[in-house]
């Protein structure tokens, strides 16, 4: 039984889900032109939930291999670097 999701990406075999076939589609006609692709929206607009449906879409043409990379961490992990970085003893 599905059930509206209130955070995090949507599985709509799991969750309630708003088809966006023509923007998948859009989205695929990019891919196949060898396009950029970006989206700018709110939190909690779908645009995780937008990628991974693309992805699957393009696992499922066959043409292609999407791989999926995630640099949600990154920023943190620039920070916890750079923080240690400028808090080391200077050299003598």
């Amino acid at each position: 039984m599905r059930y509206f999701n209130t955070s995090g990406p949507c599985n709509p075999q799991e969750h309630y889900t708003v088809p966006r076939k023509e923007l998948i589609a859009k989205g695929m006609d990019r891919v196949r032109r060898g396009r950029y692709l970006t989206i700018f929206a709110p939190r909690q607009a779908g645009k995780t939930t937008f990628f991974q449906l693309l992805l699957e879409e393009l696992r499922q043409e066959g043409r292609l291999t999407p791989i999926w990379l995630s640099f949600e961490k990154a920023n943190t992990m620039f920070r916890r670097t750079t923080r240690s970085a400028n808090t080391r003893p200077a050299a003598s």
